[in-house]
């Protein structure tokens, strides 16, 4: 055939150069088209006229007559220049040659239809390990009539591939490890060999470590290409340089995690290309920084940057970590992962020194507080209030408040008692007029309040008071009282048992009011540090200074007469407290100017000192006018 080509081609080409020569070429170059029939088994396709040299001429009109054959009819009919090509009711189709044109013809059975001869073939699939081979369709015996079209599949065990494929001893080609038997028309043998498949194993290793490749007991290896059998384990192994990890390590284009000791085990059943990278080994910071404040991470003199408070750096990083607080507001909480002890320095860094692992840093931002410590005592209270809000009053007197804010104290007194104020720390600080003083909170603040009481002193045998108003003279070993003397204003009243003045009521809370030869009346009432006279009308039941209780004080509780107690040696008074029909006595000194307040409270004045006793059950807690306590007994 490639014989007879070459000859036309050599005839065509002197009979074009003929027709060049006699100005004719385009006579001479008339165009021929090639038809090509495929028909199927069980029937026949002729072309009218035939063709010359299996060629047409342009616009030449050719008849396809299909005849099938019997029992069979055409079941299907394609012409690829003409989609839409039929066959009439004779099975003709006439067209127009214009183009290289191919023809497809197949038969089928006619519905109904038997095999004429009613023969039937039988395929032996001789049986091979590491597979199959399956026939479709599937017969029992696998016995098939003539003419059937037998498709054989060869399937090969995971690992294994098609060693051979025969029919009836002859090689054949698989497609898609698939053949077809064509209208089977006599017994067909089948021999299938399976064998083991190698696969291409091609390994990448990167700078900055080394890897090693070792297949089934082998010994490792340095990457490269190798050809292993299927199933066979192969394990890679990693070894990054000092300060590198594994930075990428991909099989066949994915991602494989690398066990501790950076190997990776796997067996190998397909083509594989592995990709080892090693990377500086780097960690994450990450911050979690709350409202109020920001931060700074440094190294060296670089600021770090990064993204969403998130920042990958080298392993061995100098890192230094700054806090900074807005305006009036301190660092409230610093954690570092890690690092159970860690603190910022008093200019809020921390640092570290070599990163080394990931680490989370945790920051908060609180509002600065400082504190007001109120000590209150006496006839009296007080009050606070930040931006026109009171704050709830506290037990122990003691107030966090913000750092800025300014805070309004107001002392609020029984009645009209003296106020004495200070502020520790500052001489200057008094009180308005309204009794209000206003903080502006910069630093921590004690504040000293006392209401009403008495404060003495005692010189000779007089214990003396004094104010500006008045002084009041009283001597504490006198039982009769002659001794007594009140100067108000310019009038000086000496009060004795039979003097035109003596003292008609009074207890140590509101003072003594003293009758006079007049009809005026002076209430006495006793301060921190001073002392005022003022006029009442009223009268009340008789004080007793010094008297035997039965004679004048039954008012006295009897459940405190006649009863002895016993001192704690931590205070002043160590000694026993006694209270009987005609006084008390504490640590052996009697005592004068005697007032029962109530059931449970007596003022009274021993050791040059004005006490107040406390009767609390059995203990009897005795206090100097300034609120010290100087004993505690108990029965």
């Amino acid at each position: 055939m490639k014989t007879i080509k070459k000859r036309l081609a050599a005839a065509l080409t002197i009979v074009f150069a003929l027709c060049l020569s006699l100005a004719v070429f385009a006579a001479c170059g008339e165009k021929t088209y090639e038809v090509t029939v495929n028909a199927g088994t069980h029937g026949s396709v002729t072309l009218t006229p035939e063709a010359k040299d299996g060629k047409y001429e342009l616009d030449k009109e050719v008849t396809v007559k299909v005849t099938p054959d019997s029992g069979y009819e055409v079941d299907s009919f394609k012409v690829d220049v003409d989609s839409v090509a039929k066959l009439d009711a004779n099975n003709e189709y006439k067209f127009k040659v214009t183009a290289d044109t191919k023809i497809d013809v197949t038969f089928k059975k006619q519905s109904g239809g038997e095999t004429p001869s009613g023969e039937t073939y039988t395929v032996t699939v001789n049986g091979a390990e590491h597979g199959k081979v399956e026939l479709s369709p599937a017969k029992t015996d696998n016995k098939y009539e003539k003419g059937t079209n037998v498709t054989v599949t060869v399937t090969p065990a995971s690992g294994y591939k098609v060693g051979s494929f025969k029919v009836n001893g002859t090689d054949k080609q698989l497609t898609d490890n698939k053949y077809v038997i064509n209208d089977i028309s006599e017994n067909i043998t089948i021999d299938a060999t399976f064998v083991e498949k190698n696969y291409a194993v091609t390994v990448s290793c990167g700078d900055n470590g080394s890897c090693t490749v070792t297949v089934g007991e082998g010994k490792p290896s340095d990457t490269g290409e190798y050809t292993v059998p299927a199933r066979e384990t192969v394990v890679f192994a990693t070894l990054p340089a000092e300060g590198y990890e594994v930075s990428l390590f991909t099989i066949n284009g994915n991602d494989v995690s690398l066990t501790d000791d950076g190997t990776y085990t796997m067996t190998v059943e397909e083509d594989l290309d592995v990709l080892i990278e090693f990377s500086k080994i780097a960690y994450t910071v990450t911050v979690s920084c709350g409202d109020n404040g920001s931060y700074k991470l440094t190294s060296g003199d670089s600021e770090i940057q990064g993204e969403n408070d998130t920042y990958k750096l080298d392993i061995g990083t100098a890192l230094t970590f700054k806090a900074l607080p807005s305006e009036n507001f301190e660092v409230g909480t610093f954690n570092v992962s890690g690092d159970e002890n860690a603190t910022l320095t008093e200019d809020g860094t921390y640092e570290i020194a070599s990163l080394s692992a990931n680490t989370v840093i945790t920051v908060t931002f609180v509002k600065i507080q400082y504190t007001i410590t109120v000590n209150c005592i006496g006839d009296g209270t007080y009050s606070l209030a930040a931006e026109g809000k009171p704050i709830a009053k506290k037990d122990d007197g003691v107030y966090k408040v913000d750092m800025g804010s300014e805070i309004l104290f107001t002392a609020l007194p029984n009645e009209d008692v003296y106020v004495n104020f200070e502020v520790v720390g500052d001489e200057n600080a008094k009180l308005a007029s309204d009794n209000t003083y206003l903080i502006s909170m910069t630093k921590n603040v004690e504040i000293n309040v006392k209401f009403g009481g008495f404060a003495a002193e005692y010189s000779g045998d007089w214990l003396k008071y004094l104010d500006s108003r008045s002084t009041h003279l009283a001597d504490p070993n006198s039982l009769n009282l002659n001794r007594i003397s009140i100067v108000a204003g310019e009038q000086t009243c000496i009060i004795g048992g039979n003097t035109e003045y003596s003292i008609v009521s009074g207890n140590a809370k509101d003072g003594y009011t003293i009758k006079g030869a007049t009809s005026t009346t002076y209430k006495v009432k006793y301060h921190y540090g001073s002392l005022s006279i003022t006029e009442v009308s009223s009268y009340g039941v008789v004080t007793c200074y010094g008297k035997t209780w039965d004679s004048t004080c039954d008012n006295i509780p009897s459940d405190l007469r006649g009863k002895t107690w016993k001192g704690d040696n931590k205070y002043d008074f160590i000694g026993q407290l006694s209270i009987s029909n005609t006084g008390i006595t504490i640590s052996g000194i009697t005592a004068g100017n005697i007032t029962v307040i109530d059931d449970t409270h007596i003022c009274f004045v021993a050791d040059n000192k004005i006490l107040f006793m406390e009767i609390d059950g059995t203990t009897a807690t005795i206090t100097d006018v300034k609120g010290k306590v100087m004993g505690v007994f108990t029965l």
